[in-house]
């Protein structure tokens, strides 16, 4: 290679004749070299990534991991679906497509995926068509062994009907075999009467229960009390289904209940009966005026730490006062009433809700929604809500007004100030019946930056403003000073 060089070097200094045919053969040599060297280094870099491969191999074959047992490697899956998911009342929110993806890295894993029932219990198949496929029916088998023997979440759906055929058949028969290890259920009314050809007492893990009506069930069968033995049932939800009181259920045991029942008797009726509810979403028909429960004893529930009230199919004399009546709530910390919205609004009754809320004195989060209060019926709800933080009220009538907003305006010398521990309050109205200003002042009130409450020589006795909003019709100024200093003051058009 030295001699070629040499060589090409000296035909450039000279002028022999021939030069240029000694040349082309020098480059033809030179690139042949090339060739030579490019495929040689190609030959090299694969030998290199074959070792690096058996290297890995290698390194994959001692590696820690697998020397894992199989019940420590499924652990290790369980935890690390369980941290990348958040918590429902039921289960994971991992979807299943996480967990094959653990079962198709290595024989290894899938065999520890297969024999990790936690991995599928909480993710059993939930089936919404009439007529469930083959594939349906198989996946739903695979899921019942690989669960086995854990709980699992049981949904037919509202699609399924007891005379869809006999397509239906090997999923009932495959559910129904294993009455013991349902967790949750969620079916339509139309397959209440296949229930009873449950033993009763076997629902020995059933903790909630979902049971809507599609319209046009039969009656209840008189031998579906399988729910009424659950002894670990503690979250119902009854959605329209027929004679709602009188439905087998352990009603003392409820912690948690949503109900719809057009009769708001049968709603207050339930509740009364669930000493051990901690939260219950009621939707109901309205009272009639004349409708009045004050000389009825009040029933203490102790537990009770959140409701929601919603009034539908209302007209304006419809209210719910007797709820307010009847019911004592001292643990209660959240209060939700809904009107209807396309019904116009309820009627309030002040004095009713001032009696309920001494009566309810840890209230934090208050909402009001679509009922007919006055300014001063709303001064007198913030006059007794000692405990609120959050304050919604939203399309009351004309209750938002000048003197409302000024009863909220706080003041050095003022010695009990309306609703101290108040930090958000969220108002909506279709008329604004106050001045700018006067919303202005109040929040000013009840709001100052970090450096002003470190030179107070004492501090407030109001919480400070973290989030106001006010949502109508009617434009206001732009207020960006607060944002732009940590308070969420948003003025919003409807």
């Amino acid at each position: 290679m030295a001699e070629t060089l040499s060589t090409a070097l000296l035909l450039a200094q000279s002028g022999i004749t021939g030069v240029k045919e000694r040349a082309q053969e020098l480059i033809a040599e030179s690139r042949a070299n090339i060739a030579r060297f490019e495929s040689q280094i190609k030959d090299l870099e694969r030998l290199r990534t074959r070792e690096y491969a058996i290297i890995a191999a290698l390194r994959l074959i001692t590696a820690p991991v697998r020397t894992l047992p199989t019940e420590l490697l499924g652990r290790i899956f369980v935890l690390v679906l369980e941290a990348g998911a958040a918590g429902d009342s039921v289960g994971w929110t991992v979807p299943i497509k996480d967990v094959l993806v653990l079962s198709q890295v290595c024989q290894n894993w899938r065999k520890a995926a297969h024999e990790t029932p936690q991995l599928w219990a909480r993710r059993f198949p939930i089936f919404s068509q009439t007529r469930p496929g083959e594939a349906s029916l198989t996946a739903t088998k695979i899921f019942m062994e690989r669960s086995a023997p854990l709980p699992v979440p049981i949904s037919l759906g509202s699609g399924y009907d007891a005379s869809a055929g006999t397509n239906l058949v090997p999923l009932m028969d495959t559910l129904f075999a294993i009455p013991h290890r349902w967790l949750a259920v969620t079916l339509s009314t139309k397959l209440l009467a296949t229930l009873a050809q449950i033993p009763a007492g076997t629902l020995t893990a059933l903790e909630t229960l979902d049971l809507r009506s599609t319209g046009g069930e039969a009656e209840l069968h008189p031998n579906v009390n399988v729910f009424l033995l659950a002894p670990r049932l503690r979250r119902v939800t009854l959605w329209h289904i027929k004679n709602t009181d009188t439905f087998p259920i352990p009603w003392s045991q409820l912690t948690t209940l949503a109900l719809a029942d057009e009769s708001p008797k049968v709603c207050l009726d339930i509740i009364v009966r669930c000493t051990n509810l901690v939260s219950a979403t009621l939707r109901m028909s309205g009272w009639p005026q004349s409708v009045s429960l004050a000389d009825t004893e009040t029933v203490t529930l102790e537990h009770l730490k959140s409701l929601e009230i919603h009034i539908s199919n209302t007209s304006s004399d419809e209210h719910f006062t007797p709820f307010l009546q009847r019911l004592n709530l001292p643990c209660l910390t959240a209060l939700k009433m809904y009107g209807e919205y396309h019904s116009g609004v309820i009627t309030w009754s002040a004095v009713a809700f001032t009696l309920f809320q001494i009566r309810s004195p840890l209230i934090e989060q208050l909402q009001i929604d679509h009922c007919a209060l006055t300014s001063e019926d709303l001064q007198a709800v913030v006059h007794h809500a000692t405990s609120v933080i959050h304050l919604e009220v939203h399309n009351c009538s004309n209750c938002i007004d000048d003197a409302f907003l000024a009863s909220l305006r706080y003041s050095e010398i003022d010695p009990a100030p309306l609703i101290p521990k108040l930090e958000v309050l969220w108002l909506s109205s279709l008329r604004c019946d106050f001045e700018e200003s006067t919303l202005r002042d109040m929040v000013e009130s009840r709001w100052w930056t970090e450096d002003e409450l470190l030179v107070m020589p004492a501090p407030p006795a109001v919480a400070r403003l973290r989030d106001v909003r006010y949502t109508s019709s009617r434009k206001f100024s732009k207020m960006q000073v607060y944002r732009a200093e940590g308070l969420e003051f948003r003025t919003l058009i409807s």
